[in-house]
């Protein structure tokens, strides 16, 4: 019987494949020359991409030949180069052979991980990476966030922003439970009339006291907010002072209690605080074992959100105290493998202490489902952890990436980007009466800011446009690097931790600086 099109298309890998890889590998080959435009930003504006697609579906296919070629054609030239030796904006979106193959294979194989009978392989291939990735960063012992404590465990998310969605639900959901256990409220059970609470996920969702909850932070990334917003809970950004211990700004519970204090004097329920460990705009630490007390008074869940840092406790010279301290203070974490992990987006991991406080919030299913019990602890229903019913299998682009360069390969590139962003932390403190480094940053970013007064202007300019000014001209010189604000002050954020970046790179960057100021 002669193939319809549909199967050979899918039959089609072993004279498509190899284009589509030659076509990657002529693109990543280009990455590699940072003389390379960084970005396509720069020399378009908005539509010109769009433009050249027809307003209209094709009524006839292509072959992939074709489509190919409208990729390199249409496709290309638009881009922003995240892997670029050259970008330096934002935080590194590192990515790997090993993690680009993984996810080819995961297309490939085209599994669905709506349960373990499902998916078997992509549920248990998940168990097992996040438990290796919980023994790495919590120095050996991941205890009860480990699948196989039976107690709590791992998965994996799309962005550290689903995490925080993930729990922050969870953690409304937890503390409606106990209010409500406690007979904190008036609300009723509105079929029998009864004095009964409702302890269903379902019915504690219109909980009267939902309004009443708090969940606090720090100098935190936006996307905190945005799930507080989500969740229908209120949030306090509360601003953090500098801490002796690290020289940046972090919270403390001497910030947060007198808060909290207040909010309870005002009828509102403390409910969570989400810590950082490595903030987005100046990597900062909240002091995590700190807040072991008040987490005890008020019932609070602890959140550390390491989004950008937690793969450097890999490190044995970075772990220190930190893995003791979020086994002890914390409910729940997360990292990134897509930001300093080089395992590609989308991937992001969030743990948790006990696996029921996601899965009293987010269970569910339908007759259609198979009626399996989840008993073993290499078969968890991901399902009923977080919010999407089907999951990918990210597990094996992890597994591949872990695999191929094992701890020592993650290390070794890891050291790498901090030697470079120490490189240029020790260029820019050579020239104290010319930059200021506002905070002190021990990782792949860092920030400084300009101090003297350009004298080739013939009048004054604000602190504003010389900041902007200095990366409007790396910008001319090919690097992507972006303004910050500080405490309502300009500052220049250089973020390092791409697979191609080295240190000749940031000797060039210097020497632009140089440049600027000249």
């Amino acid at each position: 019987m002669a193939l319809t099109r549909f199967q050979a298309a899918l039959r089609g890998l072993q004279a498509d494949g190899p284009k589509v890889l030659q076509l990657l590998e002529e693109h990543i080959t280009k990455s590699y020359d940072a003389s390379a435009p960084v970005t396509a930003a720069w020399s378009s504006k908005p539509g010109d991409c769009a433009k050249k697609f027809p307003p209209t579906a094709p009524e006839t296919g292509k072959d992939i030949d074709e489509l190919l070629s409208d990729v390199r054609e249409n496709m290309l030239p638009h881009l922003t180069h995240w892997q670029h030796p050259k970008f330096m904006a934002y935080y590194p979106a590192s990515s790997s052979t090993p993690a680009i193959l993984g996810e080819t294979l995961t297309a490939g194989l085209g599994n669905i991980g709506l349960q373990w009978v499902s998916n078997p392989v992509g549920t248990e291939l998940e168990v097992v990476v996040m438990d290796w990735l919980a023994k790495l960063v919590l120095g050996g012992d991941g205890k009860h966030f480990l699948h196989t404590s039976g107690l709590g465990g791992g998965l994996i998310q799309g962005t550290a922003g689903e995490a925080l969605i993930n729990v922050v639900v969870a953690a409304r959901m937890a503390k409606l439970r106990e209010i409500s256990r406690k007979g904190g409220s008036s609300y009723r059970n509105l079929v029998n009339q009864d004095d009964s609470f409702y302890d269903t996920p379902e019915d504690l969702f219109f909980h009267p006291d939902s309004t009443k909850l708090v969940f606090y932070t720090g100098d935190a990334h936006f996307s905190i907010p945005k799930a507080c917003r989500v969740a229908g809970v209120r949030c306090r950004k509360i601003k953090p002072s500098i801490r002796e211990e690290t020289g940046n700004f972090g919270l403390t519970p001497e910030d947060v209690g007198p808060v909290i204090e207040e909010d309870i004097k005002n009828g509102l329920i403390p409910a969570g605080i989400i810590l950082n460990y490595g903030t987005t705009n100046t990597c900062g630490y909240d002091a995590i074992s700190d807040f072991q007390a008040l987490k005890e008074q008020h019932n609070l869940w602890i959140h550390l959100d390491a989004a950008y840092a937690g793969p450097s406790l890999i490190l044995p010279e970075r772990q220190g105290t930190t893995g003791k301290e979020i086994l002890e203070t914390c409910t729940s974490f997360n990292f990134n493998g897509s930001k300093w992990f080089m395992a590609g987006f989308d991937s992001a991991f969030l743990f948790v202490a006990e696996r029921r406080l996601l899965t009293s919030a987010m269970s569910a299913t339908g007759g259609f489902m198979s009626k399996t019990e989840a008993t073993s602890l290499y078969a968890p229903e991901f399902k009923d952890w977080g919010l999407p019913l089907g999951r990918r299998n990210r597990a094996l682009r992890i597994w591949m990436v872990m695999s191929h360069f094992g701890v020592e390969g993650l290390q070794e590139f890891l050291r790498n980007a901090i030697f470079c962003a120490d490189a240029l932390r020790v260029a820019l403190a050579t020239k104290p009466d010319v930059f200021r480094l506002p905070v002190q940053t021990d990782l792949g970013l860092v920030v400084f800011q300009l101090l003297d007064q350009d004298k080739k202007e013939k009048k004054d300019v604000s602190s504003v446009e010389r900041h902007q000014s200095l990366c409007d001209h790396l910008s001319s010189a090919n690097f992507f690097v972006l303004m910050s604000d500080l405490n309502g002050e300009p500052m220049i954020r250089v973020a390092l931790g791409g697979v191609l970046t080295e240190a000749s790179h940031i000797e060039d960057l210097f020497s632009e600086i140089e440049n600027f100021l000249m």
